[in-house]
């Protein structure tokens, strides 16, 4: 449960800054060689088993045609959500934390 209190903060973070930036017309500034610039924070945990270390990370895209959600775990695997962003993640998150603080 605590991994996932640190995970819905980084999610805040992430929406907070990827607002500012688009409120200030900044989102764009830091390009990737791939046009695309990248809000956003990563978190990592020890497990009991194999793996014994977990990353996921998560970010806002914003590239020249869309700008959403990204998300990355194993194996540099990543999944892009366009016009989904982070703050939804984050509300889907605290809902199953107070699920889980039910039991």
């Amino acid at each position: 449960m605590e991994t996932l209190g640190i995970y819905k903060n980084a999610l805040d973070e992430i929406e907070r800054e990827a607002m500012r930036q688009r409120d200030q017309g900044t989102a764009r500034n830091n390009l990737t060689p791939e046009e695309t610039s990248y809000v956003g924070a990563g978190v990592s945990w020890y497990a009991d088993k194999i793996p014994r270390v977990h990353h996921l990370s998560a970010a806002h895209y914003f590239d020249p045609d869309s700008s959403g959600l990204y998300l990355q775990a194993f194996k540099g695997v990543g999944f892009r959500f366009p016009n989904q962003n982070a703050s939804q993640l984050s509300l889907a998150i605290g809902s199953a934390m107070q699920e889980l603080n039910k039991r």
